[in-house]
């Protein structure tokens, strides 16, 4: 959890929040009377500064925020990105909602600065901002315990409508460099593959291997150390999901692009904190 600074002008003020995860993401839906919401310097300092990006899709009701230089409103249907990092402070009337929080870690296999989206507004009615608002609506709705299908997979599918949408609102220095946009999902499209390389990367893209260095340049890496974050994650994703508890530790290395099953636990321990079929074992019982 985090820390907000909530107020109400209402003295018979009421929340009722529902909170479950979705794989790797926090869902949460919220039915609440007026209120007005500040996230301080000092509440972020508090919670040492949780790097997660939180998208506030509005079900019904008006919300009007400030963020990072940005300000808005916010009506039922459309979204707004909130980063838990900086300051900000919204107030909403009586309102529901679904709030989706990304760690930023993680949504960077998506949008490379998840930071520079603070404040940033969503329109649900038209576009890729259209179909994002359909799935947070879905997810209102539905019962959490009834999916067919692995919850990461459904977060996945949100972050990338999350990217598009993003892509259709930012302009001029804030949009997002599509080149590196594009050569992330290129990295997780092709993370399983042990033979996949710079070559072929930008074969693929139709890009020099200049250009394509000069992508990676961007986001503060090489093309060597993002495909190696591609194939962990994947990883890491597998083995939580319990579907895939079948599945040998060495099998998912090798689904994962890795070749050498120590040189696979070896670069898990490191980025996770532990070998992979402990870090398995932990999680599942």
């Amino acid at each position: 959890m985090f820390v907000l600074d909530i107020s109400s002008t209402d003295p018979a003020f009421e929340a009722e929040l529902l909170q479950h995860r979705l794989g790797p993401v926090q869902a949460t839906r919220l039915v609440a009377g007026p209120q007005r919401v500040i996230r301080h310097q000092r509440l972020i300092a508090r919670d040492n500064g949780q790097s997660a990006l939180d998208l506030v899709a509005l079900r019904a009701g008006t919300l009007e925020y400030e963020q990072a230089g940005r300000r808005g409103r916010v009506r039922a249907g459309e979204a707004v990105l909130l980063d838990r990092r900086q300051p900000y402070r919204f107030d909403a009337s009586a309102s529901r909602s679904v709030a989706i929080s990304f760690n930023h870690d993680w949504l960077t296999r998506w949008l490379p600065q998840p930071h520079a989206l603070a404040g940033l507004h969503i329109d649900g009615s038209t576009g890729w901002g259209r179909a994002l608002a359909s799935v947070t609506e879905q997810l209102e709705r539905e019962d959490a315990g009834a999916r067919l299908v692995p919850d990461g997979l459904i977060a996945d599918q949100i972050a990338g409508l999350v990217a598009l949408a993003v892509g259709e609102t930012a302009s001029g220095e804030q949009r997002h460099d599509r080149r590196l946009v594009r050569l992330l999902q290129a990295l997780q499209d092709n993370a399983h593959d042990p033979m996949f390389d710079a070559d072929q990367a930008a074969a693929m893209m139709g890009l020099s291997r200049r250009s394509l260095f000069m992508a990676c340049a961007r986001a503060g890496s090489s093309f060597g150390q993002l495909l190696l974050k591609a194939r962990l994650e994947r990883a890491r994703d597998m083995l939580g999901d319990a579907r895939s508890i079948g599945v040998p530790v060495q099998e998912i290395g090798y689904r994962c692009g890795f070749a050498d099953p120590g040189h696979f636990s070896r670069r898990f321990a490191q980025r996770f904190g532990q070998p992979p079929a402990r870090w398995r074992q932990a999680l599942h019982s």
